[in-house]
């Protein structure tokens, strides 16, 4: 339960430095002809992520980048919750933070876990809404928990 913790609180930091309901980005994503090798090579590592954006953003630190990417590759990919489990808290943390450039990309991962429309649409209307097993209320419920905490902070 720590890990799962820790992996919501991560996932929720790193959302709110994205959101998409600014005027614009808060820090620009360092354009491809403008970086530096340890860049160059901190963005090749990190382009299975399949978030160009997120990551060109942390190449603005690309000493941070090296440290946190690898870390929120284990939590959106490889921690012990099943796929479908891990996208239920990915987009749930997207919903609540606005990050619709996050909900993008993970909606299809999502699809692939075996959630439908109807699934990504309760999600939005959160823990409460009809349909929900008792344990991925609960993910929804702890992902709502972490938000609310970060937000008061």
């Amino acid at each position: 339960m720590r890990l799962l913790r820790a992996s919501l609180v991560l996932t929720t930091t790193l959302i709110l430095q994205i959101r998409s309901d600014a005027a614009g980005p808060r820090i620009a994503p360092v354009p491809e002809n403008q970086r530096s090798s340890e860049q160059q090579s901190v963005a090749a590592k990190f382009a299975s992520a399949d978030m160009p954006n997120a990551v060109a953003t942390y190449l603005n630190h690309a000493a941070l980048a090296e440290h946190i990417l690898p870390y929120e590759h284990y939590v959106w990919s490889d921690s012990t919750l099943p796929p479908r489990h891990r996208a239920i808290l990915g987009l749930r943390t997207a919903w609540l933070t606005r990050s619709n450039y996050l909900w993008a990309h993970r909606a299809s991962a999502a699809r692939q876990a075996s959630l439908t429309d109807e699934e990504l649409r309760r999600i939005a209307q959160g823990p409460d809404a009809a349909g929900w097993d008792g344990f991925e209320a609960t993910l929804l419920r702890a992902a709502d928990e972490v938000a609310r905490g970060l937000v008061r902070r």
